[in-house]
């Protein structure tokens, strides 16, 4: 075989590539048709022990997808069918490793030898899903599954080559990797763009939030401003993060955000009768909504991971009252995923007081954001309140959508209070305030956007701060407001309104008033 010709970083399948490429623009194949005849001179490699995304078949095979011409399809029929039996073999060796605890070769998972690649592949290729959700399972298993190596307990991605792939005696007990190419961030994208793409295994979540965490563990910043990570990681580290991680449980410090849908049967009444009336023409309307809402949120970037089941929905509420019953639920869970009857979705005991409700095993107190910044600030103006180290707190941001009548009524409501207060300044002597100016102005600007066509939302905003301990809670709620001053955001603690606005504040269920 020839390596040149089947090497995707340095040989002809790149070439091929960039002149399908040019091909696409000026439809002058005759550079493509040339390399892609030299690259089917050699047979491809398709060797377990060889053959990767970077060498043998899976590059050919990439190229030619990547290409994109229909003279391609043939070979790439018969290259798809050699890379199923490929995946197969290589993913019966890695489970076998796995059942015995050893640490993996390098090129066993990573992104150019490995399975990483070879799911990336299909990722791209998207004609063998079933295939593509057998690696993630063994990423999953990989990442969840701890090895033992001369007495040192280290993370399941541990490799037991030296950086440069090989078995050194300079690196007996082998070392972590945290780069793409041959580390551990090769299957965190992986799981990340495959969610992206809808396709998900039990477990995945989880998976791509512990390396995440991980990931975030290692971060140093750079003095122009940034982060960077080390290269790989000594044993010593290695056994460091496992042992936090097993301490942590399962869910260390996760970070996590849902997406509440309601429908108002009676502002939806037109369209629930087109589709058919009744429940029935009610849930077709929200199977519209959510996918649409779904695709929305993707194409502005977020990951949608999929959209709850009951079981998942009543564990959420679950934990939000019982926090130490999330370890438990994810163990018993087989998707890894928290998951609970849903009639335990509620407290067992639940104590109100003016300014906080205890429940099973937290106390919370939730405040209303009364006013958001009114100058203009950077889009991550809540980071110092979402990520204050060592509190565990909700935000929700209730949207309900307004009537245009009601909108612009609202509008002149407010227009006429600000003229109205200005006027009384201004009869009485006193120096206007800019800052009625500056709301004058944005309350001009959403008259305009309404005026052109615009849709208007009632937004509400609610905090609520959870600790063990009445102490933990007070604690915890002093950062939180001193968080809540430098983010420009003034926060009101709710008295006597406690179990009702935890209702709101903590729970996904898509309520719009207390």
């Amino acid at each position: 075989m020839n390596d040149h010709a089947h090497d995707l970083g340095r040989g002809l399948p790149a070439t091929l590539i960039r002149q399908a490429a040019l091909a696409h623009q000026d439809g002058n194949w005759e550079q493509a048709h040339h390399t892609a005849k030299l690259i089917a001179q050699h047979p491809a490699d398709v060797h377990p022990a060889t053959a990767g995304l970077f060498s043998g078949a899976p590059a050919v095979a990439f190229a030619l997808h990547s290409a994109d011409h229909r003279a391609y399809r043939p070979a790439l029929a018969r290259l798809d069918k050699w890379i199923a039996d490929l995946v197969h073999a290589r993913l019966a060796a890695a489970h076998r490793r796995i059942d015995t605890r050893q640490p993996p070769r390098m090129r066993e998972y990573d992104l150019i030898s490995g399975l990483t690649g070879l799911g990336a592949y299909l990722l791209h290729r998207a004609t063998r899903p079933d295939l593509l959700h057998k690696i993630l399972r063994y990423l999953i298993r990989l990442l969840r599954q701890p090895i033992i190596a001369n007495g040192h307990r280290l993370p399941g991605w541990w490799t037991s080559d030296s950086p440069a792939g090989k078995t050194e005696a300079d690196w007996p007990l082998g070392h972590g990797n945290l780069g793409m190419a041959h580390g551990i961030a090769g299957p965190t994208a992986l799981f990340a763009l495959s969610a992206r793409a809808g396709h998900t295994a039990p477990g995945q979540h989880q998976a791509l939030n512990d390396a995440c965490d991980l990931l975030e563990v290692w971060a140093r910043p750079l003095p122009a401003g940034g982060d960077a990570w080390p290269e790989t990681l000594t044993p010593v580290a290695g056994q460091v993060y496992s042992e936090l991680v097993a301490a942590a449980g399962p869910a260390a410090a996760p970070h996590e955000a849902y997406l509440a849908i309601s429908l108002d049967l009676k502002a939806a009444k037109r369209l629930i009768s087109q589709a058919g009336g009744g429940f029935p023409g009610a849930f077709t309307v929200m199977e519209q909504t959510t996918s649409a809402i779904a695709q929305a949120a993707r194409s502005a970037g977020l990951m949608v991971t999929g959209w709850l089941t009951a079981r998942e929905i009543a564990a959420v509420i679950r934990t939000a009252y019982d926090p130490r019953a999330l370890s438990g639920l994810q163990q018993w869970s087989e998707s890894g995923r928290a998951e609970a009857d849903p009639a335990a979705a509620r407290p067992v005991v639940q104590v109100e007081e003016y300014d906080r409700v205890a429940t099973d095993s937290a106390r919370h107190a939730t405040y209303w954001v009364e006013d958001w910044p009114r100058t203009e600030t950077g889009a991550g103006f809540l980071h110092g309140l979402m990520f204050t180290a060592g509190v565990r707190r909700s935000l929700s941001l209730i949207y309900v959508p307004q009537g245009l009548e009601s909108a612009m009524r609202d509008v002149q409501r407010k227009k006429a209070a600000i003229i109205s207060d200005a006027a009384e300044r201004s009869r009485r002597g006193q120096v206007d305030s800019e800052a009625d100016s500056v709301e004058y102005a944005d309350v001009k600007t959403r008259e305009r956007q309404l005026i052109a066509g615009h849709a208007d939302v009632a937004l509400t905003g609610l905090l609520t701060v959870s600790a063990e301990t009445d102490a933990l809670l007070d604690a915890a709620c002093a950062q939180i407001e001193t968080a809540a001053v430098t983010a420009q955001v003034d926060l009101r603690r709710l008295f006597y309104q406690q179990p009702d606005a935890f209702t709101l504040g903590a729970l996904p269920l898509a309520r719009t008033a207390l």
